[in-house]
């Protein structure tokens, strides 16, 4: 069994730090229960390694968690520890971890629609984004300081050639960086190169123009979209955290 146990962890799970363990949420659910029951355990052993595990009850309640989530799509454990499913994964992680996860821009539905000149956005999870179009910033508005997320940014509305949008990451999305003035890259490759948690990228909300990635909240905005010394029109963007 302890082998078959090794075999079911290395298949199941997709990442684990010592903060959060992240199951792939459809090769667990494909599990004996009792294997599903032994992941369980271990993943708790592993976040909480002084601690008294779990018992049959609270295990039992976390595998039946995994196949019937119900609304909330969470549940809490034992030792502070919570259970979450979010597109395809399961992570279990300390309450200390998801307050962490807090600071990171979320959304809760799948795609928002910006009303230029002007738009106020409510991305539920206590997020908010302003879309306001202005005149031409000096330049100390529009280089921001880049030691901490970039929760503002301006974009040249004239290089903006459809609607404004709001969504959540999707398979294959790639974005252009600030500086990158030809091709783009993976937007996964761009979450690991600035050490964004697994946990926080599929609520990320991206602003989106006729299909490309136009700014990653948090960062500078993409190459094409930047404010230029020739720019006439630009929109000033901004998100921020309200009260929930």
């Amino acid at each position: 069994m302890d082998e078959l146990e090794q075999q079911a962890w290395l298949d199941c799970v997709r990442e684990t730090s010592a903060e959060y363990v992240n199951f792939d949420l459809v090769r667990l659910r494909e599990q004996a229960e009792t294997l599903q029951r032994r992941l369980i355990r271990r993943a708790v052993r592993m976040l909480r390694p002084d601690g008294e595990g779990i018992d049959r009850e609270t295990t039992l309640r976390a595998v039946e968690f995994l196949h019937s989530p119900g609304r909330r799509r969470h549940l809490e454990l034992a030792q502070r520890l919570t259970l979450r499913i979010d597109r395809g994964s399961l992570r279990m992680a300390g309450r200390e971890y998801r307050g962490q996860l807090e600071r990171y821009p979320a959304m809760t539905g799948d795609e928002l629609v910006a009303e230029v000149p002007a738009a106020d956005l409510d991305l539920g999870d206590g997020w908010a984004m302003s879309v306001e179009q202005r005149g031409i910033p000096a330049p100390d508005e529009y280089q921001l300081e880049r030691s901490s997320l970039q929760l503002e940014t301006w974009l040249d509305a004239d290089v903006l050639t459809g609607a404004l949008s709001l969504r959540r990451p999707r398979p294959g999305d790639r974005y252009q960086p600030l500086g990158l003035a030809r091709g783009s890259q993976k937007l996964s490759d761009f979450w690991i190169n600035h050490h964004i948690p697994v946990a926080a990228r599929s609520a990320w909300p991206l602003v989106v123009c006729a299909g490309e990635i136009a700014w990653v909240p948090g960062f500078a905005p993409a190459h094409r979209f930047r404010v230029r010394a020739e720019s006439r029109r630009c929109l000033h963007l901004k998100i921020e955290q309200i009260e929930k």
